[in-house]
């Protein structure tokens, strides 16, 4: 009988300990460094099963706001980064459009990282609350912050345009493996929206 009394008290006191604001503001911190580790692919200090325990806890403790806030700025501030990088990239045309897809790539991997690692949050909080899911979130953040950037999307469309145009009338490809690039941009488009590609695909260059 007081062994279970023990055990009570002890899993109130870790109750107790997990819902204090010092303890909410830790572990929401590990999340966010956690998510800056993952898209830097350093994943020296990425414990999954820490994070789970400590996304999990946040939840069932009521601390979901907290949570998917610092999930999402920790995410956003990501996509402006590889943003900023993209913007600022030399090359254009083939080139650039290489840097695109690997960006992206590297982009859908670390939301398919920190959608496992918050995956109680995504299910039970998020349809709860009426938030966006973390994929799609992911999706409207690179839609948004990468895709419909003045720069790049200028950039996108004055290399994608005459690439595809080019291989459709005489299926000329001129460096190897560039055959792969329209194919992997209008996937890429494609996921964001039917309109999000439109907005590409059926845009004028500055040339026309």
């Amino acid at each position: 009988m007081s062994t279970g009394h023990q055990f009570s008290a002890a899993a109130f006191r870790r109750q107790e300990a997990d819902a204090n604001p010092d303890v909410v503001a830790v572990n929401c911190k590990a999340m966010t460094d956690a998510i800056r580790d993952i898209y830097a692919q350093d994943m020296t200090n990425v414990i999954f099963g820490d994070l789970y325990r400590r996304a999990y806890s946040l939840v069932i403790h009521k601390r979901g706001e907290e949570l998917y806030s610092a999930v999402e700025a920790a995410m956003a501030s990501e996509v402006q980064a590889l943003a900023g990088s993209l913007a600022a990239a030399g090359p254009s045309g083939q080139s650039f459009l290489r840097e695109l897809l690997a960006t992206w790539r590297r982009h859908t991997a670390a939301v398919s990282a920190i959608r496992d690692i918050v995956m109680y949050m995504d299910r039970t909080f998020v349809p709860a609350t009426g938030r966006t899911p973390v994929r799609e979130l992911g999706l409207g953040l690179w839609r948004d912050g990468v895709v419909r950037s003045d720069t790049i999307r200028l950039r996108l469309v004055e290399a994608v345009r005459p690439e595809k145009a080019r291989q459709e009338e005489d299926g000329v490809v001129d460096v190897p493996g560039s055959g792969d690039l329209v194919p992997g941009v209008t996937e890429m488009l494609t996921e964001l929206g039917a309109d999000v590609c439109c907005e590409v695909m059926d845009a004028p260059t500055v040339s026309s």
